[in-house]
C-alpha cells in the first residue's frame, strides 16, 4: 500500500481504529437502548434444542452488565444462565451484538446472535 505526503501507515492505521472505536460506541449505545440489565435474552441455539431443554430454560440468560477488560479496554457482556450450574459469562460486545452465521446455521431464523427474550404465557386469557 502506498500513502501520501499527507497520510502515513500509522495515520492510516489511527484513523481504522478511530473509525472501529466510533463503531464500537455506537453499537455498544444501540444495545444499551435496546438491553438493559435484568432482561432476559435467547442465543440462536435455543432454536435447536428440544421442548425439553426448554423447559428448563435451555439457552435463556440474563443480562448482568456491562464491563472492561483491565488490559485491553474490550467491553464486555456479563450474563448469566438461567439453567444449571447458573453459570455466569462474559463475552465481548462485537460478538454479543453479531448476527446470526446463516450459512452456517441455515435452519435458524433468529438474525442476532442474542435477542430479548420475551415471555410467551402459558395461558389464554
Amino acid at each position: 500500500m502506498t500513502y501520501g505526503k499527507k497520510h502515513s501507515k500509522d495515520c492510516n492505521n489511527r484513523c481504522e481504529y478511530a473509525n472501529t472505536v466510533k463503531e464500537l460506541k455506537d453499537l455498544e449505545q444501540k444495545m444499551i437502548k435496546q438491553l438493559k440489565p435484568g432482561d432476559i435474552i435467547k442465543h440462536f441455539k435455543q432454536e435447536m434444542v428440544s421442548e425439553e431443554e426448554k423447559k428448563q430454560n435451555k439457552c435463556l440468560y440474563c443480562i448482568k452488565g456491562l464491563a472492561e477488560h483491565t488490559e485491553t479496554g474490550e467491553r464486555l457482556v456479563i450474563y448469566q444462565a438461567l439453567y444449571e450450574p447458573f453459570q455466569t459469562y462474559a463475552r465481548p460486545l462485537e460478538d454479543f451484538c453479531s448476527k446470526v452465521n446463516h450459512k452456517k446455521y441455515p435452519g435458524i431464523k433468529q438474525k442476532w446472535r442474542m435477542e430479548k427474550y420475551e415471555i410467551q404465557p402459558c395461558y389464554d386469557i
